[in-house]
């Protein structure tokens, strides 16, 4: 029997409980027809795998890329690491749905959006934006979560206030239309506007909607300093009253945080476990993680400024105004240290400030660190949203741990990127084209956090099971072949803070949907990528 693509010899790592064998993978029309001993099978097309390893397709539970993989569906950032499938719409920031109301601030909640990138807001329902998705093709599946940022931004713009029941009853219509298109859940990013204005009450009611749709409730909960336990509790409640699974996104305390609340917290997990919840949490594997320099606005003063900010910025008495919040705020960071460790990601204008710390743009301006912060607020005018910093979030000590916990699924917290064109004009975070092969070389291979079969687990069965994909995630006979062929004592990459465009090694191959988006090391620029769940 010859099949349309043989995977030949290779170890294979099902992401089930099976052991690991070499073995041959033969794909028909774009599925797993059939799995055999190393040798035994023939194809149209063969791929060598001896001496290396096949996984299934790795699953980016945590993805920022809802404007970026739109702008260029091939992604080459997330299928040269191995990644097969990103969810979207994370940390309540999405870009659908579009009322009047928010269609001149939407950008403000979409990580990369430029004003002059060229890309025009064409769609107005979640369905339009999965339909304008899946019409311009993508290399990888992507899977959205619907982003309480956006339904709120649809109603009442970044107004600080509570929403009335009309507009809750609306969020409400949004987030079950989207579910029914396929969407994997609802997401919430409460320490950010607009979601930083929400009450627990109004999370609720919108969770309440999504009860039948078998989805998650991912959340950036709303504090992880010494106020976490009373935030784990709230994030437990809105998904308690969705009957949903509970994805915590990116878990961990901050640095200056009590030591004492983790155990705290996670004894609220374990009794939400006890009483039948499905609690994840998810981790990225540096220790420098991205925040959009645009929290630094106040919600009132966004609101305000409305679809303006780009020229109420360069107002003196709109500087002085936010520079009075700032100069505590940095002025700690800089005595503790922490500003140090601030590098731009993105500067919003024309790349020169990449790579650089707040503190040496402070002092080649001859400005304070929270005038630096400001000023490239202000530089980069109605592109302010895509102003990004990597910085140090985590004591390492605290991410090992995460990362040896098969509690937490391993996730990007990126965007996309591509080798050519417009689209390769943004960088978020290291994780953008490196997070997979970070976790698998240092923190697997070198460390030994856990086996490759258990890490497998985490990238990529893991977050298909809590995400309700039945038909991907491992290799099994009827599964879509989304699959990764990579060389464990070779996989790695350099990316670091102030060279965030690297490109992993280790990975030679990866299909989506049978079809290779990665060949032999290189991009092929193909998009076989579905949109939603089916």
């Amino acid at each position: 029997m010859h099949f349309d693509l043989v995977i030949r010899a290779g170890t294979v790592v099902t992401g089930n409980s099976d052991p690991s064998r070499l073995g041959d993978i033969g794909i028909s029309a774009g599925k797993i027809a059939t799995i055999a001993d190393a040798g035994a099978l023939d194809g149209k097309d063969m791929i060598d795998a001896q001496g290396r390893i096949v996984t299934p397709g790795f699953i980016d539970i945590h993805s920022h890329a809802d404007y970026t993989v739109l702008l260029d569906g091939r992604a080459h950032s997330a299928v040269m690491q191995g990644v097969t499938s990103l969810v979207v719409g994370n940390c309540g920031l999405g870009i659908a749905p579009v009322s009047p109301v928010s269609a001149g601030i939407i950008a403000g909640n979409a990580p990369g959006w430029r004003r002059d990138g060229g890309l025009e807001l064409t769609w107005s329902s979640f369905q339009e934006y999965m339909t304008k998705l899946a019409s311009s093709g993508v290399g990888p599946n992507v899977f959205p979560l619907i982003a309480h940022g956006a339904m709120r931004m649809a109603v009442a713009g970044f107004e600080d206030r509570p929403l009335t029941a009309d507009e809750i009853a609306q969020m409400q219509a949004f987030l079950k239309d989207a579910m029914k298109m396929g969407a994997v859940g609802f997401s919430t990013g409460l320490e950010y506007a607009p979601g930083i204005s929400s009450s627990t009450d109004e999370l609720i009611a919108l969770a309440e909607a999504m009860r039948g749709f078998d989805g998650i409730y991912a959340t950036h909960c709303r504090n992880r300093s010494d106020r976490m336990v009373e935030a784990t509790r709230e994030a437990i409640a809105v998904a308690r009253s969705g009957q949903t699974r509970l994805q915590l996104s990116h878990f961990i305390k901050r640095p200056y945080a009590d030591p004492a609340v983790s155990g705290h917290v996670w004894a609220e997990i374990k009794r939400a476990r006890g009483d039948g919840m499905t609690v994840l949490a998810d981790v990225f594997p540096f220790d420098y993680g991205p925040t959009p320099l645009s929290v630094l606005l106040p919600p009132s003063m966004l609101s305000e400024a409305g679809d303006n900010v780009g020229k109420t910025l360069a107002d003196p008495d709109f500087r002085t105004k936010v520079l009075s919040s700032l100069d505590g705020m940095f002025g700690a960071a800089v005595e503790s240290g922490l500003a140090e460790s601030m590098f731009v990601a993105c500067d919003g204008a024309d790349g020169r400030m990449h790579g650089k710390t707040l503190p040496e743009i402070a002092e080649a301006q001859g400005m304070s660190v929270a005038e630096a912060a400001y000023w490239l607020l202000e530089r980069a005018g109605d592109n302010f949203q895509t102003v990004m910093i990597v910085e140090h979030w985590v004591l390492w000590k605290d991410l090992v741990s995460a990362l040896s916990d098969p509690s937490f699924l391993i996730m990007g917290d990126g965007a996309t990127s591509v080798l050519d064109g417009p689209g390769s004009q943004f960088d978020m975070c290291p994780s953008d084209w490196g997070y997979a092969p970070r976790f698998l070389s240092q923190f697997v291979r070198d460390m030994g956090l856990c086996t490759i079969e258990q890490a497998v687990a985490r990238m990529a069965s893991g977050p298909a099971q809590q995400l309700g994909l039945r038909d991907r995630g491992v290799i099994e006979i009827g599964m879509q072949a989304d699959l990764v062929v990579f060389d464990l004592a070779k996989v790695g990459t350099r990316v670091s803070p102030r060279s965030l465009r690297e490109l992993p090694t280790g990975i030679g191959d990866v299909l989506v949907n049978g079809v290779p988006v990665v060949r032999n090391g290189e991009a092929t620029n193909a998009l076989p990528g579905t949109v939603g769940r089916r």
